[in-house]
């Protein structure tokens, strides 16, 4: 009997630790720049090994850019994610990690990403580019972007 209450034990323990720590898969809804089921939004409320997924054929036009500092996988299933007004905007499609970052890694597969044309330099770091800038304590992983 205390075998069986044991091994129920650590089924009820292993099943709370899978649902409070399992990583999410998350949707993006709306193809808008903001708002309820956007990526900008989906992207703000992800935890750091969240997946997101943008569904096939969407076209998603920035009127900023998208700066976050946590490890994600995007799938852009063929989408693309782009600044409102290509090569002539001021800022780029994502900024990924800070100068204080602690190591993570990003994964982009299946996504467009267009535009950005970023000229500036804000303190001691060198912010030009284009699409996207990444700091050099990311490890960023793309895949047929």
């Amino acid at each position: 009997m205390k075998r069986i209450i044991t091994k129920l034990g650590l089924l009820v323990l292993s099943l709370i630790s899978t649902t409070l720590f399992a990583q999410s898969v998350l949707t993006v809804s709306s193809d808008a720049d903001s708002g309820v089921g956007s990526l900008r939004q989906i992207i703000l409320d992800s935890e750091s090994g969240d997946s997101i997924v943008i569904p096939s054929g969407y076209t998603i036009l920035l009127n900023s850019e998208i700066a976050f500092d946590k490890s994600l996988k995007i799938n852009g299933q063929g989408s693309t994610v782009q600044v409102s007004s290509p090569g002539v905007s001021t800022y780029r499609v994502f900024t990924i990690g800070t100068s204080t970052s602690t190591s993570n890694s990003v994964g982009l597969y299946n996504l467009s990403l267009l535009g950005g044309n970023v000229s500036s330099n804000t303190g001691t770091v060198n912010q030009q580019g284009g699409t996207m800038y990444v700091y050099a304590n990311y490890a960023i992983t793309m895949k047929n972007c």
